[in-house]
């Protein structure tokens, strides 16, 4: 007969199954520590247990004291197209961030941004409850929602979130900038050239 998971694997367990960041609160309740100094020094344990053996996964505490595990992003990238449907595709993705940093934006200035092909992206990002389509005269505007922002570990604020979109992109473009690369400005690519098939 086998144990019962400890405390540790519980809160393990919490962040694998949730998809999304939790709080020290949500985790605490799940693992039944007795307590958020326990349940915040267990988590750390296992954030240092992940460091130590190199993995490809990470804890990391995002906005407003809640924690994630995920993929680091030098594998995430690399490993996208084997997820059927959990993460979205580097097109979408792009679609995304454009909407994010640029909301309230109107649909018809995505798809002059991103090409044709965002329809489908808008579409399957409103589907997943990270868009939301609003009517505005004879366009509809695209603003994210607050799932977007839980999921993805941002602010709700907008405009701290555009902030921490915009520092998360930087460092991502300069980890996977090759080194003899000249250095990019500060402003993120908005991508006006169009995209194949994305």
């Amino acid at each position: 007969m086998s144990s019962p998971p400890s405390k540790k694997a519980l809160i393990e367990a919490a962040l694998y199954a949730a998809g999304r960041p939790l709080s020290l609160d949500e985790l605490d309740r799940v693992s039944k520590t007795g307590g958020i100094p326990e349940t915040e020094s267990l988590l750390q344990e296992l954030a240092n247990e992940y460091q130590n053996r190199s993995s490809s996964l990470e804890i990391v505490q995002v906005s407003r004291g809640r924690y994630t595990l995920q993929l680091k992003p030098e594998y995430s990238t690399k490993v996208s197209r084997l997820s059927p449907g959990g993460l979205l595709s580097l097109g979408s993705l792009k679609t995304l961030a454009l909407v994010a940093l640029r909301q309230p934006i109107r649909q018809s200035e995505v798809i002059g941004i991103r090409g044709a092909h965002a329809y489908e992206h808008i579409h399957r990002l409103e589907q997943l409850g990270f868009v939301r389509k609003q009517p505005s005269g004879k366009s509809v505007t695209l603003t994210t929602t607050k799932m977007f922002a839980e999921y993805f570990g941002f602010e709700d604020d907008l405009a701290k979130l555009k902030v921490q979109l915009h520092r998360k992109l930087v460092k991502l473009d300069t980890e996977n900038r090759p080194v003899d690369k000249p250095a990019a400005t500060d402003e993120v690519e908005t991508e006006s050239e169009p995209e194949a098939h994305s």
